[in-house]
């Protein structure tokens, strides 16, 4: 895959994985009360193993990874889902607190048609379109920020993820290694051994730590 084929499907994940990050998460449910009286003789289940890992084959000439897997579970990846969600919910802040202002100011207005003085009711349409406009600027800004956070996250992602593919394609004497699209395509099937996502996620997450991405500051 060349770097560009790779930029184009890696910022599809990461897409899609901070849209999911950026959403609520649902709250925990709540633990239910312990019984006063355990139950006599209650005997614990027991633990299912974990398989081991199985071997990559030695005569392999082609690998793959699944970077939407890489994503998720690596704490580079999870740490840009955080940046973003939590960018994503001040930015819901602010427009929620915008439209409050806004939709109060017209209940003022419509409240007032018969009431208020028609040089009142001028100022306070003035002071309503001027509200819309900033509203409409300001949400214009926070999608300009939120992509150019993405963008920064995903630069930085690559940089530090091509170098440990190719080192690991180096390492193991492949001819290439692959990934799947976004949705899923690209590999039909495959001998699961030769997926290195696992190992690929482990040498992220050893490398050293860089400070986070900062968020754009709203113009």
């Amino acid at each position: 895959m060349t770097r560009m084929m790779f930029v184009q499907t890696l910022g599809a994940l990461l897409l899609t994985g901070t849209i999911a990050a950026a959403q609520a998460r649902p709250q925990a449910p709540a633990a239910p009360a312990r019984p006063s009286t355990p139950p006599a003789a209650s005997a614990a289940a027991p633990a299912t193993p974990t398989p081991a890992p199985l071997p990559f084959p030695a005569d392999a000439k082609v690998a793959f990874v699944n970077m939407q897997y890489v994503l998720s579970k690596s704490k580079l990846g999870q740490a840009g889902f955080d940046q973003v969600s939590a960018l994503s919910a001040k930015q819901q802040t602010e427009k929620s607190t915008q439209s409050a202002a806004i939709q109060k100011l017209q209940a003022e207005i419509q409240q007032g048609q018969s009431v208020l003085t028609p040089t009142v009711l001028t100022q306070k349409n003035n002071e309503l379109e001027r509200l819309v406009r900033q509203a409409q600027t300001d949400e214009q800004q926070r999608q300009s920020d939120l992509s150019a956070l993405q963008q920064q996250l995903l630069e930085d992602f690559q940089d530090k993820v091509l170098p440990l593919v190719e080192q690991l394609r180096a390492e193991k004497n492949l001819w290439m290694v692959l990934t799947p699209g976004a949705d899923g395509a690209g590999i039909v099937a495959a001998n699961p051994a030769l997926e290195l996502s696992d190992e690929l996620v482990k040498r992220l997450d050893a490398l050293k730590p860089t400070p986070p991405a900062a968020a754009p500051a709203a113009k």
